[in-house]
């Protein structure tokens, strides 16, 4: 019976410290987009265009929450379609390559597979949203990417975030 409580009292410590160290990343990121320290010279155009005015406008949130549930999403996406469409995808909507690459992206990446693969609501909920948040967030991430892709990639984006729209 120790023991068990033993195991229970080490996984929570282990998830605590886990989310504690993803949310300091998502911090650091989201501080430097915002002010420029990104070091690659992406960090004003993740901060200034693409959907992240849009999120941040439409639903309340901070740039380092919009910048980081674009990511989970994107992460969602990557894992469920053929890398050419997702880099084609990346490439042709505008703002989503400097949030998926380059530093800030980068560190969102590591931040986002830091949070224990407990999925995207996870991530969501490390970032201060609740999960009911996604199904916001995807439909007007998809709304934005429309006028950019083709009917075969947006398509593969609805399908991988069926489950948010």
């Amino acid at each position: 019976m120790k023991k068990g409580i033993s195991l229970i009292v080490c996984a929570v410590v282990s998830i605590s410290t886990v989310e504690a160290g993803f949310m300091d990343a998502i911090t650091n990121a989201g501080v430097s987009a915002i002010s420029g320290n990104g070091g690659s010279g992406t960090s004003d155009k993740v901060s200034n265009t693409g959907p992240i005015p849009t999120l941040t406008k439409n639903l309340g949130i901070d740039s380092t929450q919009a910048i980081g549930g674009t990511t989970a999403l994107l992460g969602l996406a990557a894992s469920s379609m053929p890398k050419s469409n997702f880099d084609t995808i990346v490439s042709s909507v505008p703002g989503l390559s400097s949030i998926s690459s380059g530093s800030t992206g980068g560190m969102l990446g590591s931040a986002l597979s830091m949070a224990g693969g407990g999925g995207i609501e996870k991530n969501f909920q490390a970032l201060g949203m609740d999960s009911a948040m996604i199904s916001k967030f995807a439909p007007l991430l998809l709304e934005y990417a429309k006028p950019y892709i083709d009917s075969k990639n947006l398509s593969l984006l609805q399908q991988a975030w069926s489950a948010f729209l």
